[in-house]
């Protein structure tokens, strides 16, 4: 496995934007699996600093491609493909809570895949 991915980000007063830019590439030869991944997320937010918080809008672009191929007999060889359904949009909040601790919550819907993703950081 392999990965690869850059972040850029603009602020100016209240206000910020961001690209996050991920390529990966899984090959798993015993399982006869390659799987190549392209993420693209352009954001842009708010902050509201008086309660250490920022909402967030935006998209994801996901282009994911799959095989997986072998054999099961002589007779039987397959190959199977799966590609992922490209945008989706995307809403989420950022809070710090207390100098060292943040969560954040990110909710992404798109016409055949929905997903909610949260996390919780510690800062040293």
């Amino acid at each position: 496995m392999a990965g690869l991915g850059a972040v850029s980000a603009v602020g100016y007063k209240k206000y910020f934007a961001s690209l996050n830019v991920t390529y990966a590439i899984s090959v798993t030869e015993e399982a006869g699996t390659n799987t190549t991944t392209w993420v693209m997320q352009p954001m842009v937010g708010y902050q509201f600093p008086d309660y250490r918080a920022r909402i967030l809008l935006g998209a994801e672009y996901q282009d994911l491609s799959s095989s997986i191929s072998g054999s099961l007999s002589s007779d039987f060889n397959y190959d199977i493909g799966i590609k992922s359904e490209k945008w989706a949009g995307v809403v989420g909040v950022h809070k710090e809570i207390g100098s060292q601790f943040e969560t954040v919550l990110m909710y992404s819907k798109g016409q055949h895949r929905d997903a909610i993703t949260w996390g919780f950081g510690y800062r040293f």
